[in-house]
């Protein structure tokens, strides 16, 4: 038996160049909005820093084109700190596999990612 799971390269983007950060961060979102072919999901979607991955994998099987990861009171379970986004190595790391009941070979096509901190 074979894995159905294909799964994309990691994309890592960083440098998202963010002004007005607060000195204490409460919450990171991050917003994707893609073509998942009615069968692309989330296998990775985590914050990066110092090319390491931090925080919990906020990954999920939902289809949806537009998706909203954390919020304004969500650090993903990292200690996040104001240096730390100012730092060019802050951003996300973001891999898509196969639904895992709907096997096929389409590819994701991402419009944009945003990052917001508070």
């Amino acid at each position: 038996v074979n894995d159905r799971k294909t799964k994309t390269y990691y994309l890592h983007l960083t440098n998202f160049r963010l002004n007005n950060v607060p000195e204490i961060i409460s919450g990171v979102e991050v917003i994707i909005a893609m073509n998942r072919k009615g069968r692309i999901t989330d296998e990775t979607i985590r914050l990066r820093y110092n090319d390491e991955f931090i925080g919990h994998n906020r990954a999920d099987f939902k289809l949806d084109q537009t998706k909203i990861y954390g919020s304004d009171t969500d650090t993903w379970d990292a200690d996040i700190t104001q240096e730390m986004v100012l730092d060019s190595s802050f951003g996300v790391g973001i891999r898509f596999q196969s639904h895992p009941n709907w096997p096929h070979k389409d590819t994701p096509v991402i419009d944009y990612v945003k990052l917001r901190v508070w």
